[in-house]
């Protein structure tokens, strides 16, 4: 099968001229559609304006003129990168101003010269071929970018995420709450970190199996997501541990945090087959004071405060002040 050149679209209103012009098309090895009414030809247009490389355009045409298709060819997004050459027994100035403002890309007079016309088509039939290829391009590198940079969110969530809880993991946690901790000595500004821990934890593994204990942790990263903010972050710092550093908000502020995660914790309700499983957590609870320097001070002494919360009868917040 021969190679065509290329897909030209003729809309003139003289069947001389039609027959003219896509006979020598043809000759030159061109898939020539001809029109001889400007509405059947921006039909066409509208369907086939993937496969279209140049229109060639009659100017003075009954009904809607060349100028006229022209402007409603260049409106529409999905034809306007289509070059519209015009055919046109006008030779003056301001009719061939006219016709580049409107978005043709060039023009011929006629009666045409046949070496001309072909040289001119050839010219912009190369052009078109050459946007298409740069707008695959670009259409691979966006959709390449695009890849990379779901790629690269997805790593982020790996990085940051705990995969069974969906909250902040161990790694990312430290890193935000350092970032708490220094803001706070800089500005002076209140911060305080709670320390969670899932009572009889191991009794519920034991007793459900380690699918059922998985639920109770995705449960408890459900509540304890809906505490993330700008000044709050939380995170699983440990089997069973979780912690929840809260930015300018003093340790009675946090303690009602506290409290009110607790009361949504003992609210959760995992049904297996033969028992409904309920938990409940302690929660130890510090301020930062001067005598602090160091976020890991901070989190020893919250630590003990839920060791206490544990040895008090667990199910409770239990607050800490730093002396």
């Amino acid at each position: 099968m021969t190679k065509l050149n290329g897909t030209i679209v003729v809309v003139d209103d003289s069947k001389f001229n039609i027959l003219s012009i896509c006979d020598l098309l043809k000759k030159n090895k061109y898939n020539v559609m001809s029109f001889l009414d400007s509405k059947e030809a921006l039909n066409y247009i509208n369907i086939n304006h993937t496969k279209i490389d140049l229109i060639l355009l009659d100017v003075i045409m009954p009904g809607l003129d060349g100028y006229e298709l022209c402007s409603i060819l260049k409106q529409n997004e999905h034809v306007s990168s289509i070059p519209v050459m015009f055919l046109t027994s006008k030779n003056g100035t301001k009719d061939l101003i006219k016709g580049f403002e409107l978005g043709a890309v060039d023009y011929i007079k006629k009666p045409f010269n046949e070496f001309e016309l072909l040289n001119r088509v050839k010219a912009h039939v190369t052009i078109r071929e050459v946007q298409r290829q740069l707008e695959e391009k670009n259409n691979m590198l966006k959709e390449e970018i695009k890849v990379r940079k779901e790629t690269e969110k997805m790593l982020h969530r790996l990085a940051t995420v705990d995969t069974l809880t969906e909250i902040h993991n161990r790694r990312y946690f430290m890193e935000k709450a350092n970032n708490f901790f220094g803001k706070s000595l800089i500005n002076n500004d209140k911060l305080s970190m709670m320390i969670l821990d899932i009572d009889y934890f191991k009794k519920v593994n034991d007793t459900y199996g380690h699918h059922i204990g998985d639920q109770v942790l995705n449960e408890i990263g459900r509540v304890l997501k809906t505490q993330n903010s700008d000044n709050t972050i939380t995170g699983r710092i440990g089997g069973e541990e979780f912690a929840i550093a809260v930015y300018g908000e003093d340790v009675n502020k946090a303690e009602k945090k506290a409290q009110l995660i607790r009361r949504k914790i003992k609210k959760i309700s995992i049904l297996t087959s033969e028992d409904e499983v309920k938990v409940t957590a302690s929660i130890g609870v510090v301020e930062k004071n001067e005598s602090v320097n160091s976020l890991k001070q901070m989190l020893v002494f919250a630590d003990n405060a839920l060791y206490l919360a544990k040895n008090t009868g667990r199910d409770k917040v239990v607050t800490q002040y730093i002396v």
